[in-house]
C-alpha cells in the first residue's frame, strides 16, 4: 500500500506576495468606491451650483426685461427728458444719446421720439433725426413741433416741395404761425424768389407784433433779405433793434451769416468770439467759428477747434469731414490719413469720408486709388454727378480720353451744374480731331459765361485746324475785347491774319 504525500505548503515568500495581491486588490476597491463617492459628491455640489447659478441668471433676466417694460411713470419721464435736455445744453451730446435710447427702450412715445431726433441733429446725423421724426409723427399725427423740425430737415437737404408741405400744415396752428412763415420765408429765398421771401418775412413780423414781441430771428431773417437785396439802410435800421442778450447759440450764428453778407469780416469773428464765451457749452458754436476760420485760410488753427468739436459730438459725420478738410488744406495728410481710416472703419459707406478720401490720394498723386474710390461712391449713389466729373477729369489726365469722355456725359445727363464735364469734353474732341463737337461744348460753354476765356480761345483753336481762319479771327477778337492785354492773343491774331498770305510764318 502506497504511502499518502501529504500536500506541499507554499514558501513564506509566495505567501507573502498572495497577502499583497488581496490587500492591493482591497485598496484598489476602497479608493475606486472612494472616487465613486467623491465624484457623485461634486457632481452634485456642481448640479446644484449650476442649477442655482441658472435661476439667478434667468432671474436677472426676468427683472431686466421687466424693467423695460415697467410702465414709466409721468413724474419720471419728465426726469428723463428734462436730464437729456440738460445734457445737450452742457454738450453732453453721446450722454444725451445713450441716456434717450434707454428711455425708447422702455417706452415709444412721441415726445420721446422727438427729443431722440433733436439729439440725432446736434450729433449732425439728419438720417437718423428725419427718422425718429417720422416715428414721432406716426404716434402722434398733430405734433406741429415735429413737423416744424421735419419742414427744417427737408429744407436742409433741399427738398424744397415737401418743406413747403410741412410749413403750410404748420400755418394753420395760432402758437406756430410765426414760425411756419420763418420757414416760409428760408424756403422760398433757397428757391432765388426774393419778393415771396419779403412778403413771408413781413407775414411773420406781423405775426410777432400781433403777440407784442419780435422773435429775433424773424428780424434777423429780415435784416438779412434787404442785405441780398443791397438795401443796406434798411437792413441796418432792422439788425439795430435785435437785442443781443435775447439771443440764443442759433441766434448769434444767424447774425453772424447776416454780417458775412454784407462783408463786415471783423464783426463776423466778433460776433462768434461773443457766442463761444457765452455758450461755451455748445459744440455748434465751436464748429461755425472753426468754419469761419476755414474760409479765411488758417487751416490749421480750424483744424485744432475741430477737432475738440469732434471729441464732443464723435459721431457727428459732418464734424469729422470738416476736420478732416481743415487737416488736408493745412497740410497735416498723416493726420488726415488716420482721421479717415478711422471714420471708415466705422461707417464703410459715408460719402463725406469718401470724398476726403479721393482729396488725400490726389494730394499723394494716387490717381487710379482716387479713380477707384470714385467708383465706389458712384456705386453708392449712382444719381450723383459730381463723382463722374471727377472721374472725367482724372482720366483726362491720364491721358485715357474714351473713359474720359464716357464719365464726362453721364456727369451732364444726372445734371452737372459746373462747366468741368463740358471743359472735359471739348479737350477731348479737341485732342481726337473732331473739331466740330469740340466747338459745340465750348459753345454750351459760353452760353452760360460769355466771356470764357479757354473757350472762346479753344474755339478760335477749333476753327483753325478746320481751315476757317474767318471764324478762327472772329473769336481772336472775342478775346481781346475782354482780355486787351493778353501778349500771347495778340501774337495769334497777327499770325492768323497773316496765314492766308504767309502759311509758314504761322508755322514757325
Amino acid at each position: 500500500m502506497m504511502e499518502k504525500k501529504s500536500p506541499k505548503m507554499p514558501s513564506p515568500e509566495k505567501f507573502r506576495r498572495a497577502r499583497w495581491i488581496r490587500r492591493k486588490r482591497s485598496l484598489i476597491s476602497f479608493f475606486v468606491f472612494l472616487g465613486v463617492i467623491i465624484t457623485l459628491l461634486f457632481f452634485d455640489y456642481y448640479l446644484n451650483f449650476i442649477s442655482k447659478k441658472l435661476i439667478f441668471m434667468q432671474a436677472k433676466e426676468v427683472e431686466e426685461k421687466a424693467g423695460k417694460n415697467i410702465k414709466v411713470s409721468e413724474a419720471e419721464r419728465t426726469a428723463i427728458f428734462q436730464k437729456v435736455k440738460d445734457l445737450m445744453m452742457a454738450g453732453k451730446m453721446e450722454e444725451a444719446r445713450i441716456e434717450i435710447l434707454k428711455y425708447l427702450e422702455r417706452e415709444k412715445s412721441a415726445e420721446g421720439n422727438y427729443l431722440a431726433a433733436l439729439v440725432y441733429l446736434r450729433h449732425g446725423d439728419i438720417h437718423s433725426s428725419y427718422r425718429y421724426l417720422k416715428e414721432a409723427l406716426k404716434i402722434n399725427p398733430d405734433y406741429y413741433e415735429a413737423k416744424q423740425k421735419l419742414a427744417e430737415l427737408y429744407l436742409t437737404v433741399g427738398d424744397f416741395k415737401a418743406a413747403q408741405k410741412e410749413a403750410s400744415l404748420i400755418e394753420k396752428q395760432d402758437s406756430l404761425r410765426e414760425e411756419a412763415f420763418l420757414l416760409q420765408t428760408e424756403i422760398a429765398q433757397a428757391e432765388g424768389k426774393i419778393e415771396e421771401a419779403l412778403s413771408k418775412i413781413t407775414a411773420a413780423v406781423e405775426e410777432g407784433k400781433k403777440k407784442g414781441k419780435l422773435s429775433p430771428r424773424v428780424l434777423i431773417r429780415q435784416a438779412t433779405l434787404y442785405a441780398t437785396q443791397k438795401n443796406l439802410k434798411r437792413a441796418s435800421d432792422v439788425i439795430s433793434r435785435v437785442e443781443l442778450s435775447k439771443l440764443d447759440a442759433q441766434g448769434y450764428l444767424a447774425l453772424a451769416r447776416y454780417y458775412n453778407i454784407i462783408g463786415d469780416t471783423e464783426k463776423v469773428l466778433t460776433i462768434l468770439n461773443e457766442a463761444r464765451a457765452r455758450f461755451s457749452e455748445q459744440p455748434e458754436v465751436s464748429y461755425y467759428y472753426a468754419f469761419e476760420l476755414m474760409r479765411r485760410g488758417e487751416f490749421l488753427k480750424a483744424s485744432d477747434i475741430f477737432k475738440q468739436v469732434l471729441s464732443a459730438m464723435p459721431n457727428s459725420r459732418i464734424v469729422a469731414y470738416r476736420y478732416g478738410q481743415s487737416l488736408l488744406a493745412a497740410g497735416k495728410t498723416e493726420e488726415a490719413r488716420i482721421l479717415i481710416s478711422q471714420i471708415l472703419d466705422k461707417f464703410p459707406s459715408d460719402i463725406l469720408a469718401l470724398s476726403l478720401k479721393v482729396r488725400y490720394q490726389l494730394q499723394k498723386n494716387d490717381y487710379q486709388g482716387a479713380i477707384d474710390t470714385l467708383k465706389f461712391t458712384i456705386s453708392l449713389v449712382p444719381e450723383a454727378p459730381r463723382p463722374h466729373t471727377l472721374i472725367a477729369e482724372l482720366y483726362w489726365n491720364e491721358g485715357i480720353f474714351s473713359m474720359a469722355e464716357k464719365y464726362a456725359m453721364n456727369a451732364i445727363k444726372l445734371g452737372e451744374k459746373s462747366l468741368s464735364p463740358r471743359v472735359v469734353l471739348g479737350d477731348v474732341y479737341m485732342k481726337q480731331g473732331r473739331y466740330e463737337q469740340a466747338i459745340e461744348q465750348y459753345s454750351r460753354i459760353l452760353e452760360r459765361e460769355p466771356t470764357n476765356l479757354l473757350a472762346l480761345s479753344q474755339i478760335s483753336d477749333a476753327w483753325l485746324n478746320l481751315g476757317n481762319s474767318k471764324r478762327a479771327l472772329e473769336y481772336c477778337n472775342k478775346v481781346l475785347l475782354h482780355y486787351p492785354n493778353l501778349e500771347w492773343m495778340k501774337k495769334k491774331k497777327e499770325l492768323i491774319e497773316n496765314l492766308d498770305r504767309s502759311p509758314m510764318a504761322f508755322m514757325e
